[in-house]
């Protein structure tokens, strides 16, 4: 492999033995056999988000529940000085116990959905300290879920990013799209420029405009303008579930 993967791969796991988080994937073991590194990790038996996205997006108040419960993981992995830079839909695992259906069957709550939650591939993430970023101009991560100030270099490494991603994937799981149209990589980038985000509410009949207007805050291509307050995100969330949701 190359010297920039192979350095990558040990830095994800040690990344991950650090942080050594309940809701973060394990490693128990890492060495070297011959030219080929390894590490063993936890088994989890789930399904991606972006698999279960694939089959439709979730009823309003589980989507927002969920979110709450991702912003309280990354929050955490923040505060133990790592950003992850690479949050979409296939690095977030939910548990086959976990309740998470279209119509809300069942009953949800942030408890029963932390205990089956697991953050994947931390081989983008980097220490809050660390001197060791990707170089300036470099593209890591998924265009799409990416803080656009992450394209610009350096100024972009805080953890306000993960912030702004987990905003797209709410947006996603409650519109049942992206907010930025376009396959290709210029398309996405232009419409970002243009900030051309249509409101959750204009896709979705059953979300409420203020519901729309919270989520539309916390994907604003300006970081200058955008909700990334964990607090003020918290208390947003918390605004629009039933007392008997949060835990």
């Amino acid at each position: 492999a190359a010297e920039s993967d192979r350095q990558r791969f040990i830095e994800e796991s040690f990344i991950c033995e650090h942080l050594d988080h309940p809701n973060v994937i394990r490693v128990f073991e890492k060495g070297e056999v011959g030219n080929t590194l390894y590490y063993t990790m936890e088994y989890f038996d789930g399904r991606t988000l972006q698999e279960i996205l694939q089959k439709g997006h979730p009823a309003v108040p589980v989507a927002l529940l969920l979110a709450r419960v991702l912003f309280e993981i990354f929050h955490d992995i923040h505060g133990r000085g790592v950003i992850h830079r690479d949050v979409k839909p296939g690095n977030i695992m939910l548990g086959k116990a976990a309740v998470f259906s279209r119509t809300g069957g069942g009953r949800v709550t942030a408890r029963s959905l932390r205990a089956n939650v697991k953050i994947l591939d931390f081989g983008l993430a980097r220490f809050l300290d660390s001197r060791t970023l990707t170089q300036t101009g470099s593209f890591v991560g998924s265009l799409q879920y990416m803080a656009p100030e992450l394209m610009k270099g350096t100024r972009g490494r805080t953890p306000e990013c993960d912030f702004y991603s987990l905003g797209v994937i709410l947006y996603e799981m409650l519109a049942g799209r992206l907010p930025y149209a376009g396959q290709e990589f210029w398309e996405i980038v232009f419409a970002i420029a243009r900030a051309e985000i249509p409101a959750p509410d204009a896709l979705n009949p059953e979300i409420s405009p203020a519901v729309s207007a919270f989520v539309l805050e916390l994907v604003r291509p300006d970081p200058a303008r955008r909700l990334t307050d964990y607090e003020r995100i918290i208390a947003g969330l918390d605004a629009f579930l039933t007392p008997e949701q949060p835990a």
